[in-house]
């Protein structure tokens, strides 16, 4: 079996009189300690290749296919069900939800659409179309995550700004410019949760950005530069090429393992499992302590 082992990274400033500002950001880069964290080969088995993934409370994985369909197998790759869109999607994102339901994002089409646990659409909603907000656009939505009370989060990319945004009405409750909280020209949102009263948004030039259900910003946790992300544990785990990766979201450290699996697309975790997606490949490991 595989055996690969993590290396701890420091992203705590250093105190800028005690020595030059470029040899404190070049410190705060370097490896410090290693870790005895490994990585276990368990298996690899065939999958159409997916564009976005996720992952149900009881282990289903869900895979959606530049065609728009949306695969449902199970842990090691046995296929329980199957979703096929009457109009072509190009999904984003895909969310699994409390009662096995499924959120899909077509970012291209700008529409939501909920499944059920037999894979089967219920409801869809145009963000395109909806103008209830009372701004003078709706905007071009980047990237949407549920929220508590039956309600969205949703970044509006063209006009820089972050809206929650109530269901089924369509009310806006909140809606909070992104310019205020980044020096960056512009936030290329890609990733967005709502875990234990906080709101996380990455942005590959800027890192996870934090703010509390209110909309107010905290605080921005500087990463790597992210292929695709998943919450687990009080982990945002990442992918980047050749490493697994993790944001610990209680001691701020980033711990980073090579991996084997250079194209990798996708990352689910479950526990101390973990799946990395590639071009019609899925590779199985255990994460050891």
């Amino acid at each position: 079996m595989a055996n690969l082992t993590g290396i701890r990274w420091s992203l705590r400033p250093l105190k800028s009189s005690l020595i030059p500002l470029w040899a404190a950001l070049l410190c705060s880069l370097l490896p410090l300690t290693a870790t005895a964290q490994k990585l276990l080969l368990k298996e690899s088995f065939a999958i159409p290749t997916a564009v976005a993934a996720t992952q149900d409370v009881q282990g289903a994985l869900y895979l959606a296919t530049q065609q728009g369909q949306v695969h449902q197998l199970d842990g090691s790759g046995k296929k329980l069900g199957q979703f096929s869109p009457d109009d072509m999607l190009y999904i984003n994102s895909l969310q699994a939800l409390p009662g096995l339901h499924l959120l899909l994002f077509d970012r291209t089409n700008q529409q939501l659409l909920w499944l059920d646990r037999f894979m089967t659409l219920k409801r869809s909603y145009s963000l395109a179309g909806d103008n209830r907000s009372g701004l003078s656009s709706p905007g071009l939505i980047d990237a949407v995550a549920p929220a508590e009370g039956n309600a969205l989060w949703l970044v509006d990319g063209s006009q820089q700004r972050l809206l929650k945004q109530q269901l089924p009405e369509g009310e806006v409750l909140l809606s909070v410019p992104l310019n205020l909280v980044s020096t960056a020209q512009k936030l290329a949102i890609s990733y967005m949760r709502e875990h234990k009263g906080k709101l996380y948004l990455y942005s590959s030039g800027s890192g996870m950005l934090v703010f509390d259900i209110q909309g107010n910003y905290e605080q921005t946790l500087k990463m790597p530069e992210a292929r695709d992300l998943w919450l687990e544990g009080g982990r945002f785990y990442f992918t980047r090429p050749g490493y697994l990766g993790f944001l610990d979201l209680d001691t701020k450290e980033v711990i980073q393992i090579p991996v084997l699996d250079k194209d990798v697309r996708q990352l689910l975790v479950k526990g101390s499992t973990i799946w990395l997606l590639g071009q019609g490949q899925a590779v199985k490991y255990l994460l050891m302590p």
